[in-house]
């Protein structure tokens, strides 16, 4: 498996871990793997918007860092904690956050290596 699918398998098990770890159920997981880029989008139904929705939507649009990605992606399913969030965010190129009809969506884009 190529370094580039890896980090995607990565990124996905991050957005996955901020859904479980806020409760939020029907989970479904979209990843467009084109040849410029990626598209990852999450959805599950949750009662209330999360608490720290706009915090995520500014963790994922944190510019990123591609001379320190392969350190960075390695970390990333380490800890269970915020700083996590601030990894992905350094992997991804920009990251959509809506709460809609008790429905959260989370969508990051990365243009691949």
């Amino acid at each position: 498996m190529t370094h580039e699918r890896m980090k995607v398998i990565k990124i996905v098990n991050e957005l996955l871990s901020y859904f479980f770890m806020h409760h939020i159920v029907d989970v479904q997981i979209d990843v467009q793997y084109g040849k410029q880029h990626v598209v990852i989008t999450i959805v599950g139904q949750i009662d209330q918007k999360p608490d720290d929705v706009d915090e995520l939507y500014h963790l994922l649009n944190a510019e990123r860092q591609v001379e320190y990605e392969d350190y960075y992606w390695s970390l990333l399913g380490e800890h269970r904690n915020h700083f996590e969030l601030n990894l992905l965010g350094s992997l991804v190129d920009k990251g959509e956050v809506s709460y809609k009809d008790k429905h959260l969506t989370v969508k990051v884009y990365r243009a691949r290596d």
